[in-house]
């Protein structure tokens, strides 16, 4: 999913918020910008990682050349390539967020942020008939691909 419609959600899903919790704005805040920024983090970090580079602008290149890629395969021959790695889309981030929220309250709030994130993600992907699972868990993920071969340098 493209950033501008993650924003757009944001801003739309913590205006709800705002009217029917009293929250401060440091915790909207909190909540619009995990929801929208911070979550999507693991994407530029798996590009690091891979290219050993740290520019966005060649990222947002990367990421754009990676998803034309994609699109060039069917769904059954993209099902032969690796999923990538979301550590912050995953199940298992989220119980250490929950974890966190225990002691830290804010965490919470950054939780919140995550789902708001999730819900649109996994809306987008059924719609498009995407793979849920790679968005879902890190575990299933590796398990799941375990056979399966790269999708080149993406």
């Amino acid at each position: 999913m493209l950033p501008h419609i993650h924003v757009i959600f944001g801003i739309i899903i913590c205006s709800i918020i705002s009217l029917i919790f009293p929250i401060s704005l440091f915790e909207l805040a909190v909540i619009f910008i995990s929801s929208t920024v911070l979550i999507d983090l693991d994407h530029y970090f798996r590009y690091i990682l891979i290219k050993k580079s740290v520019n966005p602008f060649s990222f947002w290149n990367w990421y754009k050349k990676g998803k034309e890629k994609h699109k060039e395969f069917s769904r059954s021959e993209n099902r032969k390539f690796k999923e990538p790695l979301f550590i912050f889309h995953s199940v298992e981030f989220w119980v250490l967020i929950l974890i966190l929220s225990f002691f830290f309250p804010i965490f919470l709030f950054v939780l919140i942020g995550i789902v708001i994130h999730m819900f649109v993600d996994l809306a987008h992907l059924a719609y498009c008939e995407g793979m849920i699972y790679p968005k879902l868990s890190i575990i299933y993920t590796v398990y799941k691909d375990k056979n399966k071969k790269k999708f080149f340098d993406f």
